[in-house]
């Protein structure tokens, strides 16, 4: 855990912010080192969460489920991370009847009788310390929730995962699928570096593509490259047209030549190959795999706004420089320090203070766009292994206000009650399949009334207010 209290002002948001940091690190190690490799980070992490009290133990276990979770458009981590968990509890899961494969209905049977546990325990534990010390883990109930998920459908990711033998395969392969990606994206962001450089000179690329004064045909190549950096070191006048960070590229394109991920890779856009049985040198790159390579006209955009930004404050800087030199004497500098009261040393003490105040000033947070009404309806979506907890987390889009989504909660587990007739929640539960619609655009004028009830201003400003039903006049 990561245990950074500084910006946070209690330790419930202390325990949040945690849990979100926790969830990018498992995310990556997800990416970059495999399922496994994530899931033994999944596990150092809750062990580390054992210094928290319980009650902040368990909020930060249902944060981290939000954050490994499909909720912001991110990728939903936990049906992989299901499998380590199958694997880890082999010996619990394995089918008596068939010792080569899991055993469907006992994984369907715990994740059944965990998720109501957790239920019952969310309903009635309230804010009793005592009560959280043996309650059931939030992040075991989405493991063996997606598990089951995984075994009845045979399936992850196109590969069938019910067979022990062909479970531990489909581990062993996205451990090396990971690693191959992680080494794709090194070559990826060089690729992207090297590009950059060349949108920021329009000149550099018409530079390269010659040999010996006669111009190319639009695709730089190694002897074109090699013709270029043998220019830069013969002819000082040459080089002084360039610099360092551009001479640095050309010489790049040499080492990404080189680089097979180029080739292996499917998502590689810099680099084009043309196998040519003549000749080794069979790389090159165009004016239109650099657009691509820094994410088309947009990514140039990006780019270019940032070197005028750039060029526009060391202009600044210069001007202002140079002013100052042609213009203020030593003699003036010594007067302007005891006398402070003239026009010119206001304007300067102005302008220097109106500085430190922006420099003092903190970002302005982003406004964030209302989800449209469309988004909320697919959002209310339950999902295996979640409850109402998590689906009113999805549902506010990354809004950190526990008090909005403690009453969202409770507005959709009343919701539940109502759609499906029953007397409790418990039973409303009992009833609840995967995939359950929390309302739909019909029902959503309900949600809005409960949510007006609540009084809660994060819920109102997204739901908005209920419809005033025309009160029809009684006749006299």
């Amino acid at each position: 855990m990561v245990n950074d209290t500084t910006a946070v002002t209690s330790p419930a948001d202390a325990a949040c912010e945690d849990a979100r940091k926790d969830g990018d690190a498992i995310r990556n190690a997800f990416a970059t080192k495999g399922i496994e490799e994530a899931y033994a980070l999944l596990k150092e992490e809750r062990k580390n969460a054992g210094t928290l009290s319980p009650i902040e133990k368990d909020i930060w276990e249902k944060e981290l489920v939000n954050a490994l979770s499909a909720n912001g458009g991110k990728t939903d981590v936990l049906p992989g991370l299901s499998l380590a968990y199958l694997k880890e509890n082999k010996s619990t899961f394995t089918n008596p009847d068939d010792g080569d494969e899991y055993d469907v209905r006992s994984v369907n049977g715990e994740a059944r009788r965990m998720f109501d546990k957790r239920e019952m325990e969310d309903d009635y534990t309230g804010g009793n310390k005592d009560l959280f010390k043996n309650k059931v883990d939030d992040i075991d109930v989405v493991l063996v929730g997606n598990a089951a998920h995984v075994l009845n459908t045979n399936d992850y990711g196109g590969e069938k995962v019910k067979e022990i033998e062909d479970l531990d395969e489909v581990l062993e392969d996205n451990k090396k699928n990971a690693a191959t990606e992680a080494g794709y994206q090194t070559t990826r962001d060089f690729n992207k570096s090297i590009a950059e450089t060349f949108v920021k000179n329009k000149t550099l690329f018409s530079a390269v593509d010659e040999i010996d004064g006669e111009k190319g045909d639009g695709e730089l190549t190694d002897d074109e490259v090699d013709d270029f950096l043998k220019r830069v070191k013969n002819s000082e006048g040459f080089k002084a047209r360039f610099s360092e960070e551009e001479i640095k590229a050309v010489e790049a394109l040499k080492t990404t030549f080189d680089d097979d991920n180029n080739e292996d890779d499917k998502n590689s856009n810099l680099v084009k190959t043309e196998r040519n049985f003549w000749s080794a040198n069979d790389h090159f790159i165009t004016q239109e795999s650099i657009l691509q390579s820094v994410g088309g006209e947009e990514g140039v955009k990006a780019i270019e706004a940032k070197v005028a930004e750039a060029k526009a404050k060391l202009d600044q800087e210069m001007k202002q420089e140079k002013t100052e030199d042609e213009t203020k004497t030593e003699e003036e500098k010594v007067e302007e320090e005891k006398v402070d009261d003239e026009k010119v040393d206001d304007e300067k003490v102005e302008n220097k203070d109106e500085k430190v105040e922006e420099e003092k000033k903190p970002e302005e947070e982003k406004t964030e766009v209302v989800d449209t009404e469309t988004q909320m309806l697919n959002d209310a979506v339950q999902k295996a292994g979640e409850g109402p907890y998590q689906v009113a987390a999805r549902l506010l889009r990354g809004k950190q206000d526990m008090a909005a989504q403690i009453a969202l909660t409770k507005i959709l587990k009343e919701q539940l009650t109502e759609d499906t007739e029953s007397k409790t929640y418990m039973e409303a539960v009992s009833k609840m399949q995967v995939g359950h619609v929390f309302f739909t655009c019909e029902g959503l004028e309900k949600i809005r009334e409960k949510v007006a009830a609540s009084g809660n201003k994060t819920l109102m400003e997204m739901f908005g207010a209920p419809t005033v039903k025309e009160e029809t006049p009684k006749e006299v």
